[in-house]
């Protein structure tokens, strides 16, 4: 049988996540959702929002996805947070209901058949998916990893349930389930019972123009980054460990991104300012291009990853990356990295301190597409 190419009659994006993150840098899931946003906007078939509000769900229409995606391009705000994201999609709300008329609502405006995407897993839960099927939608869920379930111990308070309960959901209900990488693919596999079908779409990366140096980073001495969330996962507390071996003059360490949880050692650490690490916090995309740019090296040591996105920015420009060998960078970049153990510690002092020394380029790595992406996701109907 050939792959069907006719299109559903409309699609429909919940978008709950995103809104929530109003008046914030977005992380690697708040990108992927923006990056469905923006490509769904620029398809025929109709768009529709999904939205949770505070005391029921909201319906948007297209204009609104705009309005919102133009938001976070441009970073004008009224405030930070869900009701500052739905002050920018309320002159475009459609219609309104308590969480209980979901269904009545959906399918009184979108006709049956109509494609529901969710990437966010910020409504996504029994009762909403059977409303969303009930009402005639067919539902797909991108799955970004199962790391809660795999390394439980490392996750805030509450986070393994919660993600349980949405990952079970989603294998309940959904007609299928996206997968952004093979070994994703193998993680749901593992975790779930009686699966709806799995498609593997790598992400796309879009590498955004470098903008202006920060000026807490000294341009004139050697630095090497590391970008994400600060949390156990990241293992920030190995690379300190790591610059505190390294001889004076040290070379800085730009440790980019939020604070997260479970890591108060880690913070306090960051508070005593050691020699060489500077922590600048969440930083807008173009001067984490630049930082990226210019950096010795991305230095990677996170326990687990879904895809694993800084690395895959670090070698599109062909920058160094240094990362404990893992099934998803062999799988993504394949020999790139330089794959060092976390257990010895002294090989990552080497590395830093011969890029300290010499500066090093290497042939980039062609980023995956989301034009690829969103052919793999958009066949066969959807």
């Amino acid at each position: 049988m050939g792959i069907s190419t006719h299109k559903p009659p409309a699609r429909l994006l919940d978008v709950t996540r995103l809104v929530s993150r109003a008046g914030r840098q977005p992380t690697g899931v708040d990108r992927v959702e923006l990056a469905y946003l923006d490509h769904f906007l620029a398809q025929p078939e109709p768009l529709w929002l999904l939205c949770k509000s505070r005391v029921g769900v909201w319906l948007v229409s297209a204009e609104g996805g705009a309005a919102l995606s133009r938001a976070f391009a441009d970073g004008i705000w009224t405030g930070s947070g869900a009701k500052a994201g739905r002050a920018v999609l309320r002159p475009y709300r459609t219609a309104r209901a308590p969480r209980a008329g979901l269904r009545r609502m959906v399918a009184r405006h979108l006709p049956k058949g109509s494609a529901y995407y969710n990437t966010g897993h910020s409504h996504l839960s029994d009762r909403s998916l059977r409303a969303l099927r009930a009402a005639g939608m067919r539902l797909s869920v991108l799955i970004h990893d199962t790391i809660p379930l795999d390394l439980p111990e490392l996750q805030r308070e509450g986070a393994v349930e919660r993600f349980r309960a949405r990952f079970t959901a989603a294998c309940r209900h959904a007609d299928r389930l996206i997968a952004n990488s093979a070994q994703t693919a193998r993680d749901i596999a593992r975790h779930g019972r009686d699966l709806p079908p799995i498609v593997t779409a790598p992400l796309g990366v879009t590498l955004p123009k470098a903008g202006a140096w920060p000026d807490a980073l000294d341009p004139t001495r050697p630095v090497f980054l590391v970008l994400g969330t600060i949390e156990p996962r990241k293992n920030l507390g190995f690379l300190l460990d790591v610059w505190e071996t390294l001889p004076a003059p040290r070379p800085q360490l730009a440790v980019i991104g939020a604070r997260g949880w479970k890591s108060e050692e880690v913070f306090a650490r960051l508070d005593r300012r050691p020699d060489g690490v500077i922590e600048l916090g969440p930083l807008p995309d173009a001067q984490v291009a630049a930082v990226m740019e210019e950096a010795r090296a991305l230095l990677f040591p996170s326990l687990a990853e879904g895809f694993g996105l800084p690395p895959v920015e670090a070698a599109a420009r062909g920058v160094p990356v240094i990362a404990p060998d893992s099934p998803i960078l062999r799988e993504t970049l394949g020999d790139f990295p330089v794959y060092q153990s976390l257990t010895v510690p002294y090989l990552w002092t080497d590395m830093v301190q011969e890029l300290t020394r010499t500066r090093r380029r290497c042939a980039p790595v062609a980023p995956p597409t989301w034009d690829a992406h969103f052919k793999v996701v958009l066949s066969s109907g959807w």
